[in-house]
């Protein structure tokens, strides 16, 4: 995804750090989305409280949503990202 918002918005990026790579086979978005809570147990809930409560049964989805530019409410800004993706091995 980081790809993909560098590639539509390249005059709001400059780098991209990647922390991790995978081969985006199901098992990792679920444990990413799911599993990870067990383990961060408050970095996985700062990543969830930005999702609105309905849509939490879906996070990847929601994610997704938050993340269109053509939302009505205006596109997300990228410092409001940068405080909510979870990252659990900094």
């Amino acid at each position: 995804m980081a790809l993909a918002y560098a590639q539509s918005f390249p005059h709001r990026v400059s780098q991209i750090v990647l922390t991790s790579i995978t081969t985006s086979q199901r098992s990792e978005a679920d444990w990413l989305y799911k599993g990870a809570a067990k383990f961060f147990p408050a970095e996985f809930e700062a990543f969830e409280s930005v999702v609105p409560a309905s849509e939490r049964g879906n996070l990847l989805s929601a994610y997704a949503r938050l993340m269109e530019p053509t939302l009505s409410r205006g596109m997300v800004d990228i410092f409001e990202l940068s405080s909510i993706i979870f990252m659990p091995f900094c």
